[in-house]
């Protein structure tokens, strides 16, 4: 019998090895793909390429798909910041046509994630008709903590028609049904095509522009963001999907809040499956030393001028997690 949900991926080059260890990682979850295929959506990917994936990792229950290149393509007028994030984001925006119908369910996974436990109940929540269901953005915890960021993540939130942090979420992690997306994210794309002037996280900012007022609030533990783990509650919490956000990524950085914790996994990776080593570009030390500096950098300032704020976030979010009725 055809399964009911799926669970999405769009990767370009630079984010397929990262892509390929969720994938992998699903696959130790029987339950999980008794339920749901895994669908790997590609973006400028040679056909050279898409046969040495389909080579190395043939019998997996995984399935690699092209988009189309006229899908992605952006026209000159549209501010996107290359360096912000990858094209292959925005894919996502593109890909209503091209799910099959056959899927009902949909669970849609950013590359730059770990899975620590069982995400199972993710995987069979049936987000209702014309709603998504996504994991609060952690900046609701910076309203009132002081600095300069709140200010400007207020005015950028208002151009948006969102009126409280708590209405903004991450798009890393986000659930619906194949019919929902179909129209809401052509509406999305749209958006942000002719307002990329106030979507300061491109896809992110047009999709919470979309569906404000239609979403299912997720608990953070199946998206727990940097911004989250960086208070070091992951002991009482305990996440089931991490996320990586930020540059300093941990397949390539030893930066907190990861501290390397999952370097070796990575690496090890790249020995079971070498064809994953030929897809991006290493790093030079100088250039992670500069995005380690960065980060070491606002940390310090941060505790030099607001030290209260850990701790307050911590109790905003341990407040939040024992108050809040969570689809999910």
């Amino acid at each position: 019998m055809t399964k009911r949900n799926a669970i999405i991926f769009t990767t370009d080059a630079g984010f397929m090895m990262p892509t390929m260890s969720v994938a992998l990682q699903l696959l130790t979850q029987p339950e999980v793909i008794a339920r749901a295929d895994i669908l790997i959506y590609l973006v400028d990917i040679t056909a050279s390429q898409k046969q040495r994936l389909d080579e190395s990792f043939a019998g997996l229950p995984l399935t690699f798909i092209d988009i189309p290149a006229d899908l992605i393509a952006l026209p000159d007028s549209v501010r996107f910041n290359r360096t912000h994030v990858p094209r292959s984001t925005l894919a996502r925006l593109s890909l209503g046509a091209l799910i099959p119908r056959d899927y009902v369910h949909i669970l849609y996974l950013d590359g730059d994630i770990q899975v620590l436990g069982d995400i199972l109940p993710l995987v069979t929540h049936e987000v209702a008709e014309g709603s998504i269901a996504a994991v609060n953005e952690a900046v609701w915890m910076y309203e009132g903590d002081g600095g300069k960021y709140w200010p400007m993540m207020k005015a950028y939130l208002a151009g948006l028609g969102i009126g409280s942090p708590r209405d903004y979420f991450n798009a890393g992690v986000l659930a619906f049904r194949r019919s929902t997306w179909e129209q809401a994210s052509a509406e999305a794309l749209d958006f942000f095509l002719h307002r990329s002037d106030i979507c300061l996280f491109h896809d992110q900012s047009a999709l919470n522009a979309i569906f404000n007022g239609r979403r299912e609030i997720l608990s953070p533990v199946y998206n727990y963001s940097s911004g989250y783990a960086d208070l070091g509650l992951d002991g009482k919490l305990a996440p089931r999907l991490v996320h990586f956000t930020g540059a300093a990524k941990p397949w390539f950085s030893r930066c907190r809040p990861w501290n390397g914790r999952f370097l070796p996994h990575y690496a090890n990776l790249i020995r079971r499956y070498p064809v994953l080593a030929t897809f991006a570009a290493a790093r030079t030390p100088a250039q992670i030393a500069s995005i380690e500096r960065e980060v070491a950098t606002r940390r310090r300032r941060m505790m030099l001028t607001t030290p209260w704020r850990p701790a307050l976030r911590r109790r905003k979010l341990l407040r939040y997690m024992a108050t809040e009725a969570f689809a999910c």
